[in-house]
Order: C-alpha cells, then structure tokens, then sequence
C-alpha cells in the first residue's frame, strides 16, 4: 500500500507534467495562431502579461492566457488541445 507521502509526491508529479504538458500545448497553439496571421503579442496584451515566453509564465499566468485564447479562439484552442490529453484536463479546470 503506497504511503501518504508517495501518494502526495504522485500527485505533485503528475500536476507537473500537466502544467508541463500545457505549456507545450499552448505554445503549439500560439505557433499556429502566428503562422494564421494572429497578432500574438496582442494576445499577450490583452491577457495583461508582459513575457510572450510561455515557459516563463507562472501557473497563474498560464490560466489567464488560456482563458483568454480559448474564449477568442474556441475551435483552434479544442484543436490543438485535443493532442495534449493532459493539458486539455488543465484547460477544462481552467475554464471551469
């Protein structure tokens, strides 16, 4: 039977990949919105944050620019989401 303590370091692993896994999900989507003629640092502006580096962002940054890409961009963020079954988990809880 795992200890509590294996179980938390579990779960913080697999909070990690996840967010892990988001950032590349989010930084496909954002390579597809530039090569769509998207004006991602307006994106960025928009969302309130100042680095366009997505692995530069904290958690809570990371949710803002989802938020705020999937409600302009539905079908795109689904999309390139869809790829990315863990970080389509994180969206979901992100977007509520």
């Amino acid at each position: 039977m795992e200890s509590v303590q294996s179980q938390m370091s579990n779960d913080d692993d697999d909070e990690r990949a996840a967010i892990e896994e988001h950032r590349l999900a989010l930084g496909s989507l954002i390579d597809q919105l530039r090569s769509d003629g998207v004006d991602v640092d307006a994106l960025f502006e928009e969302a309130g944050l100042e680095s366009v580096d997505v692995d530069s962002l904290d958690y809570d940054e990371l949710e803002i620019l989802s938020t705020s890409i999937a409600q302009n961009h539905p079908e795109l963020t689904q999309e390139v989401f869809s790829r990315f079954p863990l970080a389509q988990g994180l969206l979901g809880q992100f977007l509520g």
